[in-house]
């Protein structure tokens, strides 16, 4: 799999989490959440993230957004979307160096 669609599959997964969230605990305010949730959809119609080097700028711009909506430690996979964030924010920033 290619790194634009393991990218957007992550985004994809946490923007699902964030809304299924959202629906639980409507009585309390998520700004910034939804926020962020706002922003990556709008980027997703600006930046052609069909491409790999289009993704790459997609996470640069994004970067701060995407690991926002990652929930909190009392979250059960907390680490494990934490870890897949930072492998491939990694992944990323070695492909910008190579390039």
């Amino acid at each position: 799999m290619s790194y634009h669609e393991e990218a957007r599959l992550f985004i994809d997964k946490l923007l699902h989490m964030q809304e299924a969230i959202l629906r639980k605990y409507q009585g309390y305010p998520h700004f910034g959440i939804t926020s962020a949730m706002g922003k990556i959809r709008i980027g997703f119609d600006t930046y052609p993230t069909k491409t790999d080097s289009g993704m790459k700028k997609f996470w640069n711009r994004y970067r701060e957004a995407i690991k926002y909506l990652i929930p909190g430690n009392q979250y059960p996979g907390h680490e494990k979307l934490k870890s897949e964030f930072d492998r491939l924010d990694n992944i990323e920033i070695f492909s910008t160096i190579n390039s």
